[in-house]
């Protein structure tokens, strides 16, 4: 997701509930494997892909056998570019349609239909490092899902997570200014899908959950992580035709994350 113009139908709506945020990405699937195999969406291809395998290469360092798992992984784009680069990887994702997408891309990868809190019952402290690409913001319960996270790290494991930033989101999406915004409250907000290369929303609607900054940094110290590394990304964005086109703000966070249990 980038941002969109002023006047677009961004709109505050009621906690939706985790099944039909689901079936929002059922109905993106689709979409999302076009819009990344055309190129389209520059920002995940020239700014979050390689933030990410950076920063698993980079654990190698502190975990010498990589066992990662990739949370949210969606049709599979990510998961495929990081298997080079690990010694085990398993992907999930509640969304049916994806993980369908996912496995045509990476057969070599067991890939999970389902939610973490199911998923983290039965695979317990089994991975060194866990990926959390643009997921954080789209999860209905954000300190159940940071315990789940917890959950399926080793003790000392690494989290690397990437999510829209909450301070400058609102402004990129034009919904700074809405009488209902209060960038301290924890808000779910509808739109139609739009990514960098895209000209106009797609009539497909994605929600995201706008909560501010200290909120992530609590409900991960919460569920007994420490935060080892914080990258602002985006200032400088790519269009679908390689001009580069600089912003006046980072558009996503990059949190890296230690999970010490007492």
């Amino acid at each position: 997701m980038t941002d969109v113009e002023p006047g677009e139908d961004v709109r505050a709506v009621g906690r939706p509930g985790s099944d039909a945020m689901v079936r929002e990405w059922d109905n993106l699937a689709e979409r999302r494997r076009s819009e990344i195999s055309k190129g389209t969406d520059t920002s995940f291809l020239n700014t979050l892909m390689p933030a990410v395998k950076a920063e698993v290469q980079a654990a190698r360092s502190r975990h010498p056998e990589l066992r990662v798992l990739d949370v949210g992984c969606g049709t599979g784009e990510l998961t495929v570019e990081l298997l080079p680069l690990v010694d085990y990887l398993v992907g999930v994702d509640p969304s049916r349609r994806s993980i369908q997408l996912a496995r045509q891309l990476a057969p070599a990868v067991p890939l999970h239909v389902s939610d973490l809190r199911s998923f983290s019952a039965s695979h317990r402290h089994l991975f060194s490092v866990t990926v959390a690409n643009m997921v954080l913001m789209n999860v209905d319960d954000l300190d159940s899902f940071t315990r789940d996270l917890a959950a399926v790290l080793q003790p000392g494991g690494t989290l690397i997570a990437t999510l829209t930033h909450p301070w400058t989101w609102p402004r990129y999406w034009a919904y700074e200014g809405a009488p209902w915004f209060s960038y301290d409250s924890e808000l779910f907000v509808q739109a139609g899908w739009k990514v960098s290369g895209a000209p106009a929303a797609a009539p497909e609607v994605s929600t995201h959950v706008h909560r501010p900054l200290g909120r992530y940094v609590q409900g991960l110290v919460d569920a007994g992580f420490a935060i080892t590394g914080l990258l602002e990304l985006g200032a400088t964005s790519s269009t679908r035709g390689g001009r580069s086109v600089a912003r006046p703000y980072p558009r996503f966070l990059l949190i890296r994350a230690q999970f010490l249990p007492e």
